[in-house]
């Protein structure tokens, strides 16, 4: 240990400008991503389009019983992919995502029912397509 600190002292004194002060180092932590200048820049992160609902739909989308869907997740080099079961879907605004503290939950309504999916990961969805009956979810890896 004193070893260390008879080198430790040997270098701040070989660092020592003429004031006998210790030259130090500058260390520059940015975040974002840098643009050809090599300076940084911010991404802004993508929100969700709010989507105005009727009144009428609100309230039958309330009265709609509630259901787990059932999922499987698919994962590739640059995303993962949660294909959910959602038999009856339609179209992309009988979906609708909120963000939640620990992941997202996705509720698609249907004539008969609410499936409602919640995915614990605190990542980026990249975008949502209807297949076949199933939702499919893209998220950011």
């Amino acid at each position: 240990m004193g070893g260390l600190i008879k080198q430790i002292e040997r270098e701040l004194s070989s660092s020592n400008n003429e004031n006998g002060i210790p030259r130090g180092f500058n260390i520059k932590i940015q975040t974002g991503n840098p643009n050809q200048q090599g300076i940084m820049t911010q991404t802004p992160e993508k929100k969700m389009p709010i989507q105005n609902i009727s009144e009428e739909e609100t309230s039958r989308r309330q009265t709609l019983p509630k259901q787990e869907a059932e999922s499987k997740v698919k994962r590739l080099s640059d995303k993962i992919i949660y294909e959910i079961n959602v038999p009856g879907i339609k179209n992309k605004e009988d979906i609708i995502i909120t963000k939640l503290e620990q992941g997202f939950e996705i509720k698609a309504y249907t004539k008969d029912y609410c499936y409602i999916k919640t995915i614990p990961l605190q990542i980026e969805i990249i975008g949502f397509t209807i297949k076949d009956n199933k939702l499919i979810v893209e998220l950011k890896s």
